[in-house]
């Protein structure tokens, strides 16, 4: 399973805000991974006055497969005399 080391700089953070501010990463990380079915093993936060990181490991190799059903109109509403309506 791969790894994934994210990094980010910035102009120097104030101290009243490097905890937040990275904790927030972190969040937002951990929410974008689940919205797109990614789990993973461990996360690692690093966080500098001047930089924010994060160690991601065991993500898998592809997404978990989602089924979705799509349901139309109704036949009698989507086809008139066997041809489409608009």
């Amino acid at each position: 399973m791969p790894d994934l080391f994210l990094e980010i700089g910035s102009e120097p953070i104030p101290p009243d805000f490097i905890i937040p501010t990275a904790l927030a990463f972190k969040d937002g990380i951990e929410k974008m991974l689940a919205e797109n079915r990614l789990n993973f093993k461990k996360m690692k936060l690093y966080y500098t006055e001047r930089r924010l990181a994060i160690l991601i490991t065991g993500l898998p190799e592809s997404q978990k497969d989602e089924k979705q059903k799509i349901q139309g109109p109704p036949e009698k509403v989507a086809f008139k005399n066997g041809k489409p309506t608009r």
